[in-house]
């Protein structure tokens, strides 16, 4: 029989109580239900009401409603994080597989999507299960032969050479005499520090 990792839902519980009412075998609930033995073995036992008496806890019978919110409860408080993927033996394989080819979570979740595959893990529940008990050996995959972007270094600013650029030593002796007004040199620093309020304005000429 083709195993069956679907959860079951409310009208398959509905089911379960009625044939067991009937007083059939679990066997046969797995074949009317196409579902794996275990699946309805494990669904009985877990799901199924707790009787408490003086003597400590008794199994009760098995009631649809009471066993598909025990389900809910089970599956939205779990305290295994990425159990979803364990339990789904076809989905994990998957996961792995991909890891190995260097995929990211992100990728493998995508990935599932665009196949249409029969199962799906979103890329935050793979990493969960990524650093879980079930799934710490497969950690050694994520960045495995990836190229990690290097920080780049500033570029160094280049000197920019004045073309036909003389050199000071080799001025002409007018200009070191300053017998010309281009022959000056001259500067200017502006303060903000002025006793009036203004901002002073200083030139300097070095004649």
């Amino acid at each position: 029989m083709k195993k069956n990792y679907k959860h079951l839902n409310q009208f398959d519980r509905d089911r379960i109580e009625a044939i067991l009412n009937a007083d059939l075998k679990q066997k046969e609930i797995a074949k009317v239900l196409s579902r794996n033995k275990g699946t309805i073995s494990r669904e009985i036992k877990n799901n199924r009401r707790r009787l408490r008496h003086s003597g400590g806890n008794k199994d009760g019978s098995y009631e649809s409603s009471i066993a598909n919110h025990k389900a809910y409860v089970r599956r939205k408080y779990s305290k295994f994080q990425g159990m979803k993927i364990r339990e789904n033996k076809e989905l994990e394989n998957y996961i792995i597989k991909n890891l190995k080819k260097d995929w990211s979570p992100d990728e493998i979740s995508g990935r599932m999507k665009l196949e249409n595959q029969p199962f799906y893990a979103s890329k935050d529940l793979i990493y969960h299960w990524l650093y879980s008990v079930w799934g710490q050996t497969y950690t050694k995959y994520l960045y495995q032969k990836r190229d990690r972007k290097k920080k780049r270094k500033p570029k160094k600013t280049e000197k920019v050479i004045i073309p036909n650029r003389v050199g000071i030593e080799f001025r002409s002796k007018e200009a070191n005499e300053k017998l010309n007004y281009g022959h000056f040199e001259g500067d200017t620093i502006v303060s903000g520090k002025n006793p009036t309020g203004n901002r002073s304005k200083i030139t300097s000429s070095n004649l």
